[in-house]
């Protein structure tokens, strides 16, 4: 029990300077559109578009072909750990398989897709983003790695401590950080990347 509150604090320390250096980066770091900020575009409100997704049938997991073997294995255990949560089969593809009508996808890692490569051209050495693009989620980093490290957060951070029912994240989610930042915030506890999962 003491182990898992540390582990919480750690994790909670970890966001929370995630979202302490987004405010206090300068502009050209601040993230832009409505994927990142939560907001409409053109609204001059603010006001905070659809709040939450949910992680669903509709949904797929898409990695890459070329990825390595540690990154395939852990993103059909990721698969299995989400249609455990939300009660029903989702699908894991390569990024060789096209994309379908009505299916949005968990890109992991460098796929072949637009999103992915976007995404990834903005990424700076060892760092890794945790974001919605529209309704895919994107989780990658700049190498077979860090985007494993990626997955890793993502886990302990939604699914570790799963209930049963729908996996409802919020739109908004923004995690951009480098591995080194992630094992600074977790040094007291060892790296949250070391995981003891047997699924």
């Amino acid at each position: 029990m003491r182990l898992y509150l540390r582990r919480l604090c750690a994790l909670a320390l970890a966001l929370a300077t995630v979202l302490i250096a987004a405010g206090c980066g300068n502009a050209a770091d601040a993230p832009s559109g409505p994927a990142e900020t939560g907001t409409e575009s053109g609204s001059e409100t603010g006001t905070p578009a659809q709040d939450t997704v949910e992680i669903g049938a509709n949904y797929r997991v898409l990695r890459s072909d070329t990825g390595s073997a540690e990154l395939a294995t852990r993103c059909g255990q990721f698969r299995t750990m989400v249609a455990r949560r939300i009660g029903t089969e989702i699908a894991i593809k390569t990024d060789y398989a096209p994309e379908e009508e009505g299916v949005s996808e968990i890109l992991i890692g460098l796929s072949k897709r637009q999103k992915t490569v976007d995404a990834s051209a903005d990424l700076g050495s060892g760092e890794f983003v945790i974001r919605f693009d529209g309704d895919d989620l994107l989780i990658l980093g700049d190498t077979d790695e860090t985007s494993l490290a990626a997955l890793n957060l993502f886990i302990d951070t939604y699914l570790s401590e799963s209930k049963e029912g729908a996996l409802t994240l919020p739109r908004d989610l923004n995690i951009r950080m480098t591995v080194r930042e992630l094992n600074l915030t977790s040094r007291t506890e060892g790296s949250p990347l070391k995981h003891m999962y047997s699924d």
